[in-house]
């Protein structure tokens, strides 16, 4: 008699989003065993792939659709659906945002006649009036007795008359939760956003300003889904001006309690929402992203890996911010589909996971979170192994040191371990300079080698020149025509193509090299970090990557200095060779000119990668010179920075158990060497630390294809 959920990310294959949710009861003395919502349908032409996936799921039929709104890569599927010659849609409850200002464009009709064609079907915001301006009826459009999608009315100034609801109604009204399971922890489904209007806590719905992209965009729907402890968002292509409020909403007290464990990124991941100030409100354990491979709006955004990753947004920068470390908590991503097929080894998104396999229709990239009423309801493990473990940790090994009761100071670290970084997490238990210092060292040297400071992600989110491949495919033309050239002046104008893609690659440069200004002192940061963790421990290793990274940042400043004249040399070289053609005494002179300025041109070019490439290897070679330190060395490193005193040793424990999310073994282990370093005998407190970690289970579970696995995987994650 429990309920379980699942939430189907469905891979649409190109650009689009299609999201399957259902609640599952098989007992249910209250009556209904199934209740689902499909919430956006792809394009047109992804309807068979989602139609397909919806029976697959054993559904017969499915109880409610949603257009978040009217984009065709949202809702062009979903009137495919409308219009098959089945049964499973013969029902549904439909939402929308109501009727849109002015005429209705072509899709929005076809969308309102498939509708019509199920007579039981119900659209539930017929009479909403989503804009000031009323909305265009056509004549085709008026019945005296009203149809499942339009109003009644004789005339088209009657159906006109008869859309009064406002268009903020479906928030504000008892028809906002539209999943409708009954009894006991049964999940909820509520729209808490519609026409950029978003629902608040004890005053009325707030209608926020529209962003920067397109204005249907902000218009979109939004959902909170919950079952028990856990939560879930999807909002469609809901934009930053909105979700600045739905994450208030969504978390009023912005605690860990209130924290919403999945978010859909609105948009495919694209750089108008999902804010990392939004990303700390709601504190998700995952992010989804759907979007296809090689879509042409080249979602997800650089920005938002960015904020995934834990950086500020950069406007897609591709360096992070200094010290190279993340200044937000990192967050776990899964796609559907892809962006390109560099992410099935998770090069340009370096946190996250990518489902499916972009070279095989047999492996889409379907994303499924099951939760069960024992993951969602009373779980121990809520709200995270994260906040479990650092409070457990740093309470138990301050008692252990001295008797301290430091209950308030341990939940405040837990809070931090699910906000923020490493950092924050021993700032809410030590706070002194050489705890901060040490901290920001560790958390350094932890993420230096992931979450967007590799060299794949340099190249990847273009700091390459990018017309570079471009400049390469005329020189290669060049050299294929130069044989063929039948006078001199065939000869010339080889060689003055290749000497003007030169020039642009010389005029380009400077701007390159200066988007990654900051990469010497990005090194020079592994260098400090290196450098004061090994002065508290001792390393040989450490010793030798510090000095390293010391030699990296001046090749790296030796490279950002001068390689610019090297490549105005060259492109001069080229364009001086290139003019000699005309003075050629013979044709076979005039070739071997064309050739030596073709190359020096072609080196003009390949040098500006070549440079680019040379810096990513002054940040790579100290990144990977040492380990990324361990939780004991974390436990250890901080217990002696912050004193050794109870706040110490919990901070120094806290700290290393956070580098394993909180579970039970690297807890202990981060407890054992806390302890360890104030001479301590630990036993009693390991004791006490696996009964207070003991039971609760994963908050919930994702399904997916890994292609780089060649399998089928499940995530649990708390």
């Amino acid at each position: 008699m429990a309920w379980s959920l699942e939430i189907h990310h469905i891979d649409v294959r190109t650009s689009g989003d299609a999201t399957l949710i259902v609640a599952r009861n098989p007992n249910n003395p209250a009556g209904e065993r199934v209740r689902s919502v499909l919430i956006d349908g792809g394009h047109q032409d992804a309807a068979d792939d989602v139609h397909a996936y919806v029976i697959k799921a054993g559904l017969a039929s499915v109880d409610a659709m949603v257009a978040t709104h009217y984009d065709s890569d949202h809702l062009g599927g979903l009137v495919a659906l409308l219009e098959r010659d089945v049964t499973t849609y013969d029902n549904v409850r439909i939402y929308d945002r109501g009727w849109p200002a002015l005429g209705p464009d072509s899709l929005y009709q076809k969308y309102l006649r498939a509708i019509n064609l199920g007579p039981d079907r119900r659209r539930i915001t017929r009479a909403v009036k989503a804009a000031d301006v009323s909305p265009g009826i056509l004549l085709s459009m008026v019945n005296r007795d009203g149809s499942p999608a339009i109003p009644p009315g004789d005339s088209a100034f009657q159906v006109t008359r008869a859309i009064n609801q406002a268009p903020q109604w479906l928030i504000d009204s008892d028809q906002a939760e539209i999943l409708q399971a009954t009894g006991a922890h049964a999940p909820t489904l509520t729209c808490i956003a519609c026409n950029q209007w978003v629902k608040r806590h004890g005053q009325a719905s707030f209608r926020a300003p529209a962003g920067l992209g397109d204005a249907e965009n902000a218009t979109s729907l939004a959902f909170l889904l919950r079952f028990g402890d856990f939560s879930y968002y999807i909002g469609g292509d809901i934009e930053d001006p909105q979700e600045a409020l739905i994450g208030t909403f969504a978390n009023p007290a912005d605690n860990a309690a209130g924290r919403v464990l999945v978010v859909k990124a609105s948009h495919h991941g694209a750089s108008t929402a999902s804010s990392a100030e939004f990303l700390q409100r709601m504190r998700p354990l995952a992010v989804m992203v759907s979007n296809g491979t090689d879509n042409q709006h080249r979602h997800p955004a650089a920005a938002t890996v960015n904020v995934l990753n834990g950086y500020a947004r950069n406007d897609g920068a591709v360096l992070p911010p200094l010290p190279p470390s993340p200044i937000y908590r990192p967050r776990r991503s899964y796609f559907t589909g892809y962006d390109t097929d560099e992410n099935m080894e998770n090069h340009f998104v370096t946190l996250g996971q990518v489902a499916g396999d972009p070279n095989s229709r047999r492996h889409p990239g379907h994303v499924r979170v099951d939760v069960s009423e024992t993951q969602a309801v009373n779980n121990r493990n809520f709200p995270g192994s994260a906040y479990r473990g650092v409070q457990a940790v740093a309470a138990i090994a301050a008692r252990a040191r001295d008797g301290s009761d430091i209950a308030d100071r341990a939940r405040a670290a837990a809070e931090a371990a699910v906000k923020g970084t490493l950092v924050d997490t021993v700032r809410a238990l030590v706070d002194t300079q050489a705890s901060r210092d040490m901290a920001n060292a560790l958390w350094t040297l932890r993420c230096k080698t992931a979450g967007g400071v590799k060299s794949d992600y340099i190249a990847n989110m273009s700091a390459m020149p990018s017309d570079l491949e471009a400049w390469r495919d005329v020189i290669d033309e060049q050299e294929k025509q130069l044989p063929k050239a039948g006078n001199q002046q065939q000869v010339y104008q080889c060689a003055a193509a290749a000497v003007q893609v030169a020039a642009a690659a010389n005029a380009a440069f400077p701007g390159v090299l200066a988007g990654l200004s900051a990469l010497p002192a990005s090194i020079d940061g592994l260098a400090a970090a290196y450098t004061l963790v090994n002065a508290r421990v001792p390393m040989g290793p450490y010793a030798a990557a510090a000095q390293a990274a010391t030699d990296a940042a001046a090749q790296a400043r030796d490279i950002l200095n001068n390689r610019a004249a090297r490549i105005t040399t060259l492109a001069t070289n080229a364009a001086n060779t290139a003019q000699q053609i005309r003075a050629a005494g013979s044709e076979e002179q005039a070739k071997t000119l064309a050739a030596q300025a073709i190359s020096l041109a072609e080196q003009a070019c390949v040098g500006t990668g070549e440079a680019v490439d040379d810096l990513a290897l002054c940040y790579t070679r100290p990144a990977l010179a040492a380990p990324n330190p361990s939780p004991q060395l974390v436990a250890h490193a901080l217990t002696l920075a912050c004193g050794g005193t109870a706040l110490g040793v919990a901070a120094g424990a806290a700290a290393g158990a956070l580098c394993g999310n909180g579970k039970l073994e690297t807890s202990v282990e981060a407890l054992r060497v806390a302890l360890g370093t104030v001479n301590i005998d630990p036993a009693a407190a390991i004791t006490a630390l696996r009964e207070a970690l003991s039971g609760g289970e994963p908050l919930f579970t994702v399904r997916y294809y890994k292609a780089s696995a060649n399998k089928d995987v499940q995530d649990n994650l708390s």
